[in-house]
């Protein structure tokens, strides 16, 4: 039987899925870096546990 409770999910996983989504639907991510998206991988790094890189400085 499939269970129709809402998975949990960890903010890591939130926060890759809206980056995916985002890169998906973004004509601009296809063509050069995009600001949204690096502001979704940022967001993303830090839901992982892991802290900022030189590349994510503004």
């Amino acid at each position: 039987m499939i269970s129709l409770k809402k998975s949990v999910r960890s903010p890591g996983d939130e926060a890759y899925r809206a980056l995916l989504g985002h890169t998906c639907a973004c004509a601009a991510c296809r063509c050069a870096p995009c600001p949204v998206a690096a502001g979704l991988t940022r967001v993303w790094r830090q839901a992982r546990g892991r802290g900022p890189t030189a590349a994510d400085s503004p």
